[in-house]
């Protein structure tokens, strides 16, 4: 056989192969919360200065709804033409910037948020523009930056702001390698353009999904001591309230008038204030651990979860013992119960944010929406 020959057998063969992962792909078991991320990402794309940004002129299926894009990836109500999209010149303005919440995560585009707002204010104001511009998954270190790069753009008389559940939250989409935001960006590769043409190609994309089920496929299960560990607040709150100032100095700047949303965190039921004898009972339990006592460890932590069964860090310190002693599932479980339990230490977070929010808006006279309450 020719060497030509050889090598078009072996480029369909290895076509055949990568064909046939693909038809594989949707066979595999995996996680819910892969499935969710995996449908997520078919709206984003990398962006060495934002992390990530909703794809541009997108027209998709997602949770059950329509959602469409402009050409910089701003959503739009999908019933309207592309020619009949928003013109953004010589129009009054409000931009309303956030993230899943004024996104419309779930909702078509018309239920969201700010197309309800532009309905209700074009009665009194003809001609008013409402931009949503809602990004999944932002925090307040990206929505600075948005704001920054797109004002001269908008020319907006009047901007919302509401940033603090992707704040407070430990797992960003992409690199979420346990720092937070801030130091995190500084590490991302500077050209993800390849990435993201991977990613839109549908063999390559679909392969690139395929790998990373098969990995956890092969692995198991997540390794929930490791996701635990890694997640850390994305903004810590000292840069929470920087850039909420940030915010502030850029309208002042430019003229725009500011209104603040305080942002709930809902779960099922309230939650109850965090004991301060939980922490220094799971220090001491750390330190068992450490010193080699795993047993008297896990009894300091039964307290703990008497105190309170709502703390992230009794279970994490939970799998640390049960691991010393041996007992490899057990641990499992315990990490596992780690991560599902940080939406509480994020639902405390966000009490803390939100009063930072307060207070900035009390200092400088900005409206403030408490949608938390």
């Amino acid at each position: 056989m020719s060497k030509r020959r050889l090598r078009r057998a072996t480029i369909r063969l290895v076509c055949l192969v990568l064909f046939m992962a693909a038809a594989a792909l949707p066979c595999l078991d995996v996680p819910r919360e892969l499935h969710r991320l995996e449908s997520i990402e078919m709206l984003l794309e990398l962006n060495s200065e934002l992390f990530w940004r909703q794809r541009p002129d997108l027209h998709a299926e997602f949770e059950g709804t329509q959602v469409c894009t402009d050409r910089e990836g701003f959503r739009l109500d999908c019933r309207r033409q592309r020619s009949q999209a928003p013109d953004r010149n010589g129009q009054l303005r409000i931009v309303t910037l956030g993230a899943s919440p004024t996104f419309g995560y779930g909702v078509e585009a018309d239920q969201a948020y700010p197309s309800m707002a532009r309905e209700l204010l074009r009665e009194s104001h003809q001609g008013l523009d409402v931009v949503n511009a809602g990004q999944i998954g932002y925090s307040s270190f990206q929505g600075i930056r948005l704001f920054e790069k797109y004002c001269a753009t908008w020319s907006p008389a009047l901007v919302t702001v509401s940033y603090m559940v992707n704040d407070i939250d430990r797992f960003r989409f992409f690199f979420s390698n346990g720092l937070d935001d801030k130091r995190a960006l500084e590490v991302i590769p500077a050209n993800v353009g390849a990435s993201n043409a991977l990613a839109r190609f549908g063999p390559t994309g679909f392969l690139l999904n395929y790998r990373r089920r098969l990995l956890v496929k092969l692995g198991g299960q997540i390794d929930y001591r490791k996701r635990y560990e890694l997640g850390t607040v994305r903004v810590p709150p000292r840069d929470y309230r920087a850039n909420l100032e940030r915010f502030v100095q850029a309208a002042e700047q430019r003229g725009v008038d500011l209104v603040f949303i305080k942002m709930p965190l809902r779960l099922p039921k309230p939650l109850p204030a965090a004991n301060p004898a939980t922490q220094s009972t799971l220090d001491s339990a750390l330190e068992m651990i450490e010193k080699g006592d795993p047993q008297g460890a896990l009894e300091m932590i039964e307290r703990a979860l008497d105190l309170d069964p709502h703390a992230s860090r009794s279970y994490y310190l939970q799998g640390r013992a049960l691991e010393a002693l041996g007992r490899s599932d057990d641990a499992s479980a315990s990490y596992r119960l780690a991560v599902e339990h940080v939406i509480y230490d994020c639902a405390r977070n966000s009490r803390q944010y939100n009063a930072i929010m307060q207070s900035l808006a009390e200092e400088n006279g900005i409206a403030l929406v408490d949608a938390a309450s």
